[in-house]
């Protein structure tokens, strides 16, 4: 049985947490499609991130507001894995591009 949506959000939260993330749940009230989750780091990076159920991908218009985001350079992912998010949150490129602009002199 696939894992559900709202327990992998649920342990997400629970990790980016335990990392110093403030998050919270998407939801415009005028449009649809967009990432479940904003996740915003100590610097004040976000990473938008499409929870799925266990083995579902998102939908067209999810797909297409992953890209509207893209284009306009915000990182954004979609899962359906909790290690995946995992990893994103710990690995992140504005995360770890932040991270190397407070190293350089």
């Amino acid at each position: 049985m696939p894992i559900l949506e709202s327990y992998v959000e649920k342990k997400a939260v629970e990790f980016a947490e335990t990392m110093g993330y403030i998050t919270f749940k998407v939801s415009p009230v005028s449009q649809r499609g967009w990432p479940d989750r904003v996740f915003i780091n100590r610097y004040g990076y976000h990473i938008y991130i499409e929870i799925k159920r266990g083995g579902k991908k998102p939908r067209k218009l999810q797909r297409y507001r992953i890209q509207q985001l893209e284009e306009r350079t915000v990182e954004v992912h979609w899962s359906d894995d909790l290690e995946t998010i995992k990893h994103i949150l710990t690995n992140g490129t504005t995360r770890r591009l932040y991270e190397h602009c407070l190293d350089t002199p």
